[in-house]
């Protein structure tokens, strides 16, 4: 309901967003696959869960920069928590890896959900230049 000249979510007069920018970082593209290779998990047996961190900012990272995941179960060990990338120039993206493993004594059925997090290795160790939070949640059932 606000005019281009005073909407916050306009950058100017022209400018026709109807809306707040996207987050500069997105966690998109996730991919799972069980150790068994047989395309179920279960019980025992390990996961690698694979995304793609995009940069639609218009900031170019030069330092680490990536994701942290976590679980909401705690039968689940999450064994590579944190997956790190050198750079991440603006307009481009970069594959990030994840491993957990469901201990044997998880009921069948069970749906596990997990969050990917785009951050830097400064916020995970001070919560100081934190991306803004944009989690991405993938549930995988264990069959």
């Amino acid at each position: 309901g606000l005019v281009d000249s005073l909407d916050p979510d306009c950058a100017d007069a022209v400018d026709d967003l109807e809306g707040p920018p996207p987050p500069p970082l997105r966690i998109d593209d996730v991919l799972w696959s069980d150790g068994g290779g047989d395309g179920t998990w279960s019980p025992g047996e390990s996961i690698t869960i694979t995304a793609n961190l995009y940069n639609d900012g218009a900031v170019n990272y030069v330092a680490p920069v990536g994701g942290v995941l976590s679980v909401d179960n705690s039968s689940v060990v999450v064994l590579v928590s944190q997956s790190w990338l050198n750079s991440l120039f603006t307009g481009t993206s970069d594959a990030l890896s994840f491993t957990a493993n469901a201990l044997a004594s998880i009921p069948t059925g069970t749906l596990i959900t997990f969050t990917i997090d785009p951050s830097t290795p400064t916020c995970e160790s001070t919560g100081l230049d934190c991306p803004d939070p944009n989690p991405y949640t993938l549930g995988v059932p264990l069959n």
